[in-house]
């Protein structure tokens, strides 16, 4: 007989506790699994979230460039008393505009765009670092 207070394993008890361990094992792998599609479902979100939002700025970027456009077609039809100047000015000026962004581009348009997209993934990354570790 063991003494109180001392466990002895038998080989019937063993064979109990590698059982209990492995559906342990199992519900734990079968948890992370679950943990791992819900922070993808989550990130995923947020991505899409994001290009949602940037599309819809952008939509409305353009919109009002072509509304400003067309106003000041009209605006400068008047002062210069042709429709040819007046758009035709404006023409111009977006010909011009993007003549300077072609040129540009890189200084005004790339290195600012990744600068935000790095900063925008890792304040992500950060952020679900900070959960992991409370």
């Amino acid at each position: 007989m063991p003494a109180q207070g001392r466990h002895f394993f038998y080989p019937m008890d063993f064979s109990k506790h590698i059982k209990q361990l492995t559906e342990h094992l199992k519900e734990y792998l079968k948890l992370e699994v679950e943990h791992a599609k819900y922070e993808a479902i989550e990130e995923g979100s947020k991505i899409i979230g994001s290009l949602f939002a940037f599309i819809f700025i952008l939509l409305f970027g353009c919109i009002a460039t072509l509304i400003i456009g067309i106003f000041s077609g009209l605006y400068l039809s008047q002062v210069f008393d042709s429709y040819l100047y007046g758009f035709g000015a404006v023409s111009l000026f977006y010909i011009f505009s993007l003549l300077l962004m072609l040129i540009f581009r890189k200084q005004f348009l790339e290195k600012p765009f990744i600068s935000t997209a790095v900063k925008h993934i890792f304040k992500h990354i950060r952020e679900k670092e900070e959960r992991h570790t409370k």
